[in-house]
Formats: structure tokens, C-alpha cells, sequence
């Protein structure tokens, strides 16, 4: 649950806020401005004074979404230390993460234009990192587009499992997956 203090004036940011944790625990279908303001504790009116319209704080959700599940990570990456510890502190982070919003944005994906452009430019972004990141440990671009497409394809699909994986598990994986970004001679 948000939280917002009562007398304090909401802003678009906690109602962004209240969309992307509704999105994360409820789905797509809580993004209405009714069930938010209800949650909230506040009129539908509230809402209609920060955003025109349902379309416009989708889109400002879809943009938090994006911002904090790419953006951010990727502005972190570039604070690394170059080379394999990139590589490495991305795919640890990946395979730790509570990556909740993944599921849910792409299944409102299926049912949205606006959504489902937006996570196809997030895989690009994402998929695009990786391949840079192997391109950068001499790794042919091919192959590098190929094991992005591995890398990235184990993050979603530990996005799915109700299971995470215990740290010396992910330690395993994180190891054979960067075994396998080696340079072929």
C-alpha cells in the first residue's frame, strides 16, 4: 500500500506511485482512477488535476516502469567498473531482482498499443546493453547478439517463477552464463 499522509497534498507523483504498485500486486486492470483514488483515500477529482485523461497516467505509469526498470539500472551499470564486472554486476542484479512489474507490464502489453510499445523499446534498450557490454569483452557481434538474446530470455523467465532462486544458485548461473561470454579464440 502507498503510503500517503492525509494532509498532505497528493501530487501526480503518488498517484504514479500508487498506479505502479497496483500494477505490480493487482495488474493492469487496477490502473482506473476510481480503485486508485479508493486506495488512496481521496475523490476521483484529485486524480483528474494531475493527469487529463486514463491514457495520460498510463502513459506517466509505463514511463516510471521504464525509467526504474531500465533507465536507472542501466545509468548504475555505467558507474561499474569496465569489462566482466559490468557484464557480471548486471546479470547478478538481474537474477536477484523483484522484477513484480515484469509479468504485469507484459501481460498489459497484450491488451495495449501503448504498453506494448513500450516493452518492445525496453527489450531493444535492454538487449542492446548486452550486446554491447559482450562487444566490449571481444566478443564477434554476432555471437554477442545471440548470447543477449540467452541472457536476456533467463531474466524474463525468472521473472515468471514464484520460486527465486537461492544465492548460491544464482551465484551458478551467473558464473556459467558469463563462462559462456568468453571470447572464442
Amino acid at each position: 500500500m502507498v503510503d500517503i499522509r492525509m494532509n498532505e497534498k497528493l501530487g501526480a507523483a503518488d498517484w504514479i506511485k500508487a498506479g505502479y504498485s497496483a500494477l505490480r500486486t493487482e495488474g493492469y486492470g487496477a490502473l482506473k482512477a476510481d480503485v486508485l483514488a479508493k486506495r488512496l483515500n481521496v475523490s476521483r477529482g484529485s486524480f483528474y488535476w494531475h493527469f487529463s485523461d486514463i491514457a495520460a497516467f498510463h502513459h506517466a505509469v509505463i514511463k516510471h516502469w521504464r525509467d526504474r526498470a531500465t533507465e536507472v539500472v542501466i545509468t548504475e551499470l555505467q558507474k561499474q567498473p569496465a569489462g566482466r564486472a559490468r557484464l557480471e554486476w548486471l546479470l547478478r542484479g538481474a537474477l536477484h531482482s523483484d522484477a513484480a512489474a515484469e509479468p504485469a507490464m507484459r501481460a498489459w502489453a497484450a491488451h495495449d498499443e501503448a504498453a506494448a510499445k513500450a516493452v518492445a523499446a525496453v527489450d531493444r534498450r535492454r538487449r542492446g546493453t548486452i550486446v554491447k557490454l559482450l562487444e566490449e569483452q571481444g566478443v564477434d557481434p554476432a555471437r554477442a547478439k545471440a548470447l543477449a538474446a540467452i541472457f536476456y530470455w533467463t531474466y524474463l523467465g525468472g521473472t515468471l517463477t514464484s520460486r527465486k532462486l537461492p544465492a548460491r544458485e544464482v551465484d551458478t548461473v551467473v558464473e556459467e552464463l558469463l563462462a559462456l561470454a568468453r571470447p572464442r579464440s
